[in-house]
């Protein structure tokens, strides 16, 4: 089993802190995070299908951080020349 980098759901002010829900809700997904977002293969900074208009907020600045960091566009051979 492989594991990625953690979803910035878990530092957003939007999280449902129930820890026993499964999967993890949201106040924009009540009935479960989609798993793209979990999975962190799309950035919810940014608007998704069914969220309702609330994206990620972070928590404080180190998740702010964090997410900047996860989503950041890799660099290209181009760059810096």
């Amino acid at each position: 089993m492989t594991t990625g980098p953690a979803p910035i759901c878990m530092w957003c002010t939007h999280l449902r802190q129930d820890k026993t829900d499964w999967p993890p809700a949201c106040d924009a997904y009540p009935h479960g995070i989609p798993e793209p977002i979990m999975d962190s293969d799309v950035d919810h900074r940014q608007p998704y299908d069914g969220d309702g208009g609330i994206q990620f907020e972070p928590v404080d600045a180190a998740a702010a951080d964090y997410a900047e960091l996860l989503f950041r566009e890799p660099a290209t051979a181009d760059e810096g020349d």
